[in-house]
């Protein structure tokens, strides 16, 4: 098997690992953008100060799985081009020979 070939094999697998990260880690942030929405009503009409707080953390835990996400999503974006990259010297040296 040819170094390019091992290559795109083990890109292929990280691609497929974030794709499962990404998958979780959006699910995680359905539930918590739900309980940052609950936890911001409540804030609202409790008018407490340990309401607020919760609410508060909630948000910060809700934009901080968003940068996750969006982090994840531009590492497979840069893997695929990666692959597309491989892709190519791999047609180039099949069509040398």
């Amino acid at each position: 098997m040819s170094r390019l070939n091992q290559q795109l094999i083990d890109l292929s697998y990280q691609v497929d690992e974030l794709k499962a990260d990404l998958f979780r880690s959006q699910e995680q942030f359905e539930a918590i953008d739900d309980q940052a929405e609950e936890a911001k009503i409540r804030a609202m009409v409790s008018e407490t100060p340990d309401q607020a707080k919760f609410s508060h953390e909630m948000q910060v835990a809700r934009d901080r799985l968003a940068t996750v996400i969006a982090e994840i999503k531009s590492e497979i974006e840069t893997l695929k081009t990666k692959q597309d990259e491989l892709l190519e010297k791999l047609f180039e040296e099949n069509t040398e020979n």
